[in-house]
């Protein structure tokens, strides 16, 4: 059925594990949640990092741990990760763009990028997952994100040039 991104996971594991059972139809599911927590701690701690009122690395880390530890105990967060459904996968390709952008942001004193080359090549392909994952929303939701983001942090006319900028992503 479509999309068919999650079923490929599942048809990967089950190929891998000998065939499929409930647990093999539910594991994409959790895998992905444990991604979107690691996905989740790295934009903690890059954020914090970057954050001038940051004292130390231990700060960076408990933000990180924190940040992650509130999402880990959410009901929805359970519930979506023990259901065979896209929505899991799905939202690991979105918060992969987002931890790509985030995590991939260079220092002030690099004026002509704003994101290395690896991070926009990141970006778009979590982008191009997420539409095998969920269809158009895929693309428009990162995208979305990350330029109300990137408006708020750098302004509107240099988000629009750092995505619009050709990257091997978009390949």
């Amino acid at each position: 059925s479509k999309p068919p991104l999650f079923h490929w996971v599942g048809a990967v594991i089950g190929s891998a594990s000998g065939g499929v059972s409930e647990l093999v139809a539910r594991l994409p599911s959790h895998l992905a949640a444990l991604g979107i927590l690691l996905c989740v701690a790295l934009c903690a701690y890059a954020l914090s990092k970057r954050s001038r009122t940051t004292e130390s690395n231990l700060y960076c880390e408990r933000a990180a741990l924190l940040s992650a530890g509130v999402l880990s105990l959410t009901y929805g967060f359970h519930q979506l990760a023990a259901q065979a459904m896209v929505d899991m996968v799905f939202s690991l390709c979105v918060w992969g763009a987002i931890a790509s952008v985030v995590c991939g942001a260079k220092s002030e004193d690099a004026p002509r990028t704003l994101l290395s080359a690896r991070a926009r090549s990141a970006f778009w392909l979590f982008c191009a997952l997420a539409v095998l994952a969920r269809g158009p929303l895929g693309l428009v939701l990162p995208v979305f994100l990350t330029f109300i983001g990137g408006a708020w942090v750098v302004g509107v006319r240099s988000t629009f040039r750092e995505l619009s900028r050709p990257s091997v992503g978009w390949l």
